[in-house]
């Protein structure tokens, strides 16, 4: 036999299935996993205008909470820059804050539930708590000692002077720039020697930081300075033209500035901002409080309680 045939009987003969050993595999395709497709559907058609009335007073309180504008009140609040009332802020805050809005909100959601059924529990306790969310603000200044824990809550002018009082601790005694402030008020002089009125801070000011060898202001002088010019008495500016109304709010904005400066030379300036922004708030709103929370308090729900709160979400975004 020759050779190369003893090789042949092995050559010839076929493999079990005459494919290589991983065509198997190759041949079958990958299975293709099904992506799965949601769905998006309108929202249900109410059943009726109960359920439409509780819609609308939901998506309203979602409005004034979240900032969305699927109402035409919470449009309006989008519109002039108001802020959330559970932006920035805890939640709780917010709550008690648009209280008298949101618990009229929640007692209108109430009324059209308990006419829908198997609502009628869900409808009472909305009508219930949403009543006393409508009194709770006002009765924070009504009966202040029932206000426990959510007194704690409001903006106070305690709770910013608290704040002052850590940052004096250590900028107590940095002296600050009086050019800004000194120039302010020497124009406000140079109007007062026309007839105009001057008030006593100003020349007060003018007199500390011009006497012969005085020592430089510190910044604890610059704030008694800063509250008593921003703190005029009703009669005082009565006094004042129009055009020395604003030279003395371009004083006191000069001085804070320098008062911040000061501030800053120590590390401070960051907290001093924010002891400034707390005050500012608790003064808002303690003119809020004097001048607005009666007429809501008498009459719930009022514009001039939303206006209030409209301005008030945009000054604090």
């Amino acid at each position: 036999m020759p050779a190369r045939d003893k090789w042949d009987r092995f050559a010839s003969k076929p493999t079990k299935d005459d494919t290589d050993k991983w065509a198997q595999f190759a041949s079958k395709p990958a299975p293709v996993k099904s992506v799965p497709v949601g769905s998006i559907s309108a929202e249900k058609p109410s059943s009726g205008p109960a359920e439409s009335i509780e819609r609308y007073a939901q998506q309203l309180i979602n409005d004034l909470k979240h900032g969305t504008d699927i109402t035409g009140v919470g449009a309006f609040f989008k519109k002039i820059g108001a802020q959330p009332l559970h932006a920035g802020q805890p939640e709780a805050v917010g709550d008690l804050l648009g209280s008298p809005l949101l618990g009229p909100a929640r007692m209108v959601k109430g009324s059209a539930e308990t006419s829908q059924s198997g609502k009628l529990w869900k409808g009472t306790k909305d009508i219930v708590g949403g009543a006393a969310e409508t009194v709770e603000l006002p009765s924070l200044f009504m009966a202040p000692e029932a206000t426990g824990a959510a007194g704690k809550l409001l903006p106070s002018t305690e709770k910013a002077g608290k704040l002052f009082d850590q940052i004096e601790r250590v900028a107590g005694k940095v002296p600050i720039d009086v050019n800004g402030p000194g120039t302010a008020a020497m124009k406000i002089q140079e109007v007062a020697q026309s007839g105009a009125t001057m008030p006593k801070v100003v020349r007060d000011f003018l007199n500390r930081v011009t006497r012969p060898n005085a020592q430089p202001l510190t910044y604890a002088e610059a704030r008694k300075f800063y509250e008593n010019a921003t703190r005029l008495s009703f009669d005082e500016m009565n006094r004042l033209t129009p055009k020395a109304k604003y030279m003395v709010g371009q004083f006191t904005r000069s001085l804070d500035r320098a008062i911040q400066d000061a501030a800053q030379q120590v590390g401070m300036g960051q907290q001093y901002a924010k002891a400034m922004s707390a005050y500012n708030r608790a003064a808002e709103f303690q003119r809020f409080t004097h001048k607005t929370l009666p007429k809501v308090a008498a009459a719930g729900a009022t514009a001039g309680g939303a206006g209030w709160l409209a301005h008030y979400l945009r000054g604090n975004k």
